[in-house]
């Protein structure tokens, strides 16, 4: 029996690191509906089985969100501006982008590029077309320059960086306010994941 993950819902979605680069897995096997049954990709299509994930962007810049590696369903995406707040869709008037088949091929897995803000949350709803079943990854890669975690400046992430955000962990001030990777008004747990997802690279 497979899983069902807690991000089936979009008031649960799973928070990716406010990193320029990563890459995480998903299953939708189990998966129910929980956004507008049509996106238009650009015509009307079903979407369905959908998980959902939240993003906030460390940099101003076009992001692409992708599950073009290791996804073998026919697999469609959208993304939702979320405001600050995340807030979760009940209609596309906030949907940015979507995606059915532009990874280059029919039936399959879907990408998409869209812009985004500093701080600013978005939702990835990543599902099946026609409520399409599978396990795939999701990445995203910002597409225009971003190094959130180059806090003292020398274009570069090293241990010096490192020093400085360990300093900041747990605070937030003038001075500190550049480890606040998400720009949510803390330095923490998610802000570290971001800066270790940096380093792995």
């Amino acid at each position: 029996v497979s899983p069902i993950y807690d991000n089936d819902q979009c008031a649960q979605a799973a928070e990716i690191p406010s990193a320029p680069a990563y890459t995480t897995f998903f299953d939708n096997r189990c998966a129910s509906t929980d956004g507008p049954a049509f996106v238009p990709c650009p015509n009307d299509q079903p979407l369905g089985a959908d998980v959902w994930y939240s993003y906030r962007a460390p940099c101003d810049g076009i992001v692409r969100f992708d599950s073009c590696d290791q996804t073998y369903f026919d697999e469609m995406m959208a993304v939702y501006d979320g405001g600050s707040t995340c807030i979760c869709p009940t209609t596309n008037s906030t949907l940015l982008s979507c995606g059915d088949d532009t990874c280059g091929f029919m039936g399959g897995p879907a990408s998409v590029e869209v812009p985004v803000v500093a701080g600013r949350c978005y939702l990835v709803r990543t599902g099946g077309w026609a409520g399409s079943l599978g396990q795939g990854t999701l990445a995203v890669a910002y597409l225009t320059a971003c190094n959130p975690t180059d806090l003292n400046g020398d274009s570069v992430t090293d241990l010096r960086d490192f020093a400085l955000f360990q300093n900041c962990f747990g605070s937030l001030d003038f001075v500190c306010d550049i480890a606040d990777i998400n720009h949510d008004g803390q330095v923490d747990a998610v802000d570290f994941a971001a800066f270790s997802a940096v380093l792995r690279g």
